[in-house]
């Protein structure tokens, strides 16, 4: 996984170890390639870009550490699992500001067709169990969206 790089330039400055870890994976010494960002502008450059297996990025329905509207990284998210990227929302519970609506958060980013797997910070076992609990009864049709 390619950490963070949050604009377009700084995705130029680390091309070259996108390449390389693109070696590696046709070599067999990793399964994918993955790029992390929290900046829409990244999002949307690499948004179907073949070289790129794997997208982890924000989302969540409250806009909270998002640069943009929900609206651009909901039809960059689409872009990239229409193209064939996982697609893994991070900042379900917009860094703590949405945990007392952790239900509705974590629901809502489950219920996006383009989001392969959701991101929710935990910090004990309790926090574990309810997260499981939510998503339990979200797939069980309990909760809705």
């Amino acid at each position: 996984l390619l950490h963070e790089p949050d604009s377009p330039e700084e995705l130029d400055q680390r091309w070259d170890a996108l390449l390389e870890l693109r070696r590696a994976k046709r070599e067999g010494l990793v399964r994918a390639v993955g790029l992390s960002t929290h900046a829409i502008l990244t999002l949307e450059k690499v948004a179907g870009l073949s070289e790129v297996d794997v997208i982890l990025t924000n989302f969540n329905f409250a806009n909270e550490h998002m640069d943009a509207d929900i609206a651009d990284y909901r039809a960059a998210m689409q872009q990239a699992a229409n193209s064939g990227q996982g697609v893994i929302a991070m900042k379900t519970l917009g860094e703590g500001k949405l945990a007392d609506r952790r239900q509705e958060a974590i629901a809502y980013n489950l219920a996006q067709p383009f989001i392969h797997s959701v991101v929710v910070g935990m910090m004990n076992v309790a926090q574990v169990h309810d997260c499981l609990a939510i998503a339990r009864a979200y797939w069980g049709g309990e909760i809705h969206a």
